[in-house]
């Protein structure tokens, strides 16, 4: 599997919403989700579960959103390769540039194996515009959320620890290639 960033309703949300949900929960929603404000012309690219995107990628399950795309696990149906993601809505940011440098300046630095790595990308057009589609691995899901797994929410110090030498490569690799993340 894959990802794809782009955007639709899921179908159980679709459907639990048009059974006239109460308030609160429509406002909780609201809160974890994009603003459906933001699927118009040059905003993001309307997709559903089971959309097959460039002939072969067929979407499976929304991942997620942020400011220029949405996420979307899809199934590769050319070939078998391991879970990619498709994003898919980000506009010319220099993102697959980034990518295509970051893929290629120096893969036996210690820190090249902790940095997201592009796959594909091919650009589809909607009726919001044009979308630049890329295709990465997929990704583990962010340690606030996984942090939850354990009592009191605290993480293992052991784990504290590694995860913070990946980060740390990571940023060196990014550094290195003249990028700086801010999202951090």
């Amino acid at each position: 599997m894959n990802t794809l960033r782009s955007f639709c309703l899921p179908r159980f949300l679709t459907t639990f919403s048009a059974r006239n949900a109460n308030a609160i929960a429509v406002q909780d929603w609201t809160a974890v989700e994009e603003s459906l404000q933001d699927y118009g012309p040059n905003g993001y690219h309307p997709v559903s579960i089971g959309d097959v995107l460039d002939s072969h990628y067929r979407v499976i399950q929304k991942l997620g959103w942020g400011v220029y795309s949405t996420v979307w696990l899809f199934q590769n149906e050319r070939y078998v390769i391991r879970p990619p993601c498709l994003a898919t809505n980000a506009p010319e940011i220099h993102e697959l540039d980034y990518l295509h440098y970051m893929r290629t300046y120096s893969p036996s630095h210690p820190g090249y194996s902790h940095v997201i790595q592009l796959l594909d990308y091919f650009y589809h057009h909607g009726p919001n515009g044009r979308h630049l589609c890329l295709v990465t691995d997929a990704m583990a899901q962010d340690l606030s959320s996984f942090a939850g797994q354990w009592k009191n929410r605290r993480l293992p110090v052991s784990f504290v620890k590694q995860a913070t030498r990946q980060v740390l490569l990571g940023l060196e690799y990014l550094h290195n290639c003249n990028i700086i993340h801010t999202g951090l």
